[in-house]
């Protein structure tokens, strides 16, 4: 049995687990694994926030330079990024904003890019804010985050700003009195029915009416949209502090979500912080987490060497309400290394997850042809070949060797 501790550059993923937590230990059964126990540090992704800073402020927008760097011998593609609002309150340090960005970016071993984004300031705030720029890929896995520096804003519409105490914040499933913190991850069946119950404060001198709003994400807020919806409208007194009960639409695949809850008003302009919580549907799934490969070109008869992660399924970790004890569940994966048209240049199939093994050593793939601007194609199947997940990684290379196509 050996004792993993996963590493991803400040975040620690606890390995099914639907949510970070902190730096945490797992063990793993792979075939070859002694019985004498052992410590292990697995590092997989180096990628590293540079120079992050406020270039200007206006009234409404921020503009915000900094650099992202791979700093490892592998091509590491799927990269986002995202700019964070947070305050540190008397309930912690708190996130009450978060952008996130379209762009995917590819980073060829050692490679830095320059970056410059425009965050547009919410109207709604008033105070002195610290602004965060996130790196993450689209399965929620963070590789890092740096500040850029704090601002003042002084918030034109503060005057009609509900908050949303994230403090207060639980779940609760029909039929069960237990309250579980937003944090948890709390793990449901398709068809039970889920609660958010919130405090929140009308801190205007007005009564305002507010439409709730859910936005829901797979594994996290960097992942695939999944609904975006809006609830009942409500109405809060001036001044009036309350407890709300919101429910929670529902995901009907077996995974883990990530829910993004603000509220509005009439005008649909959002009047409120942001809260996150995140559940998880139960079932058979899987999770391709992330991949890197060790070029950016291949010739045909070179070996392909891809370092990967795949999660089993999301609702099996410590302390969920239904965790199996003795759950066992086989992964299989299909990789195939595709060039930039599209074209198959090489490919394995039905290889049990050995996590330990392809994160440490990787899967050689032999390539049959010339392979520029790799883009390696990865599925996730069960031990009948349903396929439980699927991913892409890589994009058009800025190098082109002389030798290629020759």
């Amino acid at each position: 049995m050996k004792k993993i501790l996963w590493s991803f550059l400040g975040a620690f993923l606890f390995l099914g687990m639907p949510f970070w937590a902190g730096a945490q230990e797992e063990d793993l059964k792979t075939e070859g694994d002694s019985t004498e126990s052992e410590s292990e540090f697995i590092s997989f992704a180096h990628i590293g926030v540079y120079n992050p800073k406020i270039l200007s402020q206006s009234e409404e927008s921020l503009k915000i330079g900094f650099e992202i760097a791979n700093e490892d011998n592998f091509v590491q593609p799927q990269v986002r990024y995202g700019i964070k609002l947070s305050q540190n309150t008397e309930n912690g340090y708190i996130t009450l904003d978060q952008a996130v960005y379209d762009e995917s970016i590819s980073l060829d071993p050692m490679e830095k890019k320059s970056m410059e984004v425009t965050y547009v300031l919410p109207k709604i705030f008033a105070g002195e804010y610290d602004v965060i720029v996130e790196l993450s890929n689209d399965r929620g896995i963070i590789y890092n985050n740096s500040p850029a520096g704090t601002i003042l804003i002084s918030g034109s519409e503060k005057n009609n700003f509900i908050e949303v105490d994230a403090a207060s914040c639980r779940l609760m499933v029909e039929g069960n009195s237990e309250k579980f913190n937003i944090d948890f991850g709390l793990d449901i069946d398709s068809n039970e029915r889920v609660s958010l119950h919130c405090n929140l404060i009308n801190t205007s001198e007005k009564e305002q009416s507010f439409l709730p709003a859910m936005e829901t994400y797979r594994r996290s807020i960097y992942g695939e949209s999944i609904s975006k919806k809006d609830l009942s409208m409500e109405k809060m007194n001036p001044k009036e502090s309350r407890v709300f009960k919101f429910d929670v639409p529902v995901a009907s695949n077996p995974q883990s979500y990530a829910v993004k809850f603000f509220v509005k008003n009439d005008k649909k302009e959002r009047i409120s912080n942001d809260i996150y919580f995140q559940y998880v549907v139960r079932g058979e799934s899987a999770t391709v987490e992330m991949a890197t490969f060790d070029k950016n070109y291949y010739q045909a008869g070179e070996i392909a060497k891809i370092k990967l992660l795949i999660s089993p399924s999301a609702d099996q970790f410590p302390g969920a309400r239904n965790a199996d004890a003795d759950f066992k569940q086989d992964v299989f994966a299909k990789i195939i290394v595709k060039d930039s048209n599209g074209s198959i240049c090489g490919e394995v199939d039905n290889l049990k997850v050995e996590q330990v093994k392809f994160l440490r050593e990787g899967i050689e793939i032999k390539l049959n042809k010339n392979c520029q601007s790799p883009i390696v194609e990865i599925l996730a199947k069960n031990e009948v070949g349903q396929i439980l997940d699927g991913n892409l990684f890589g994009e058009q290379s800025s190098e082109t060797p002389d030798s290629i196509g020759k």
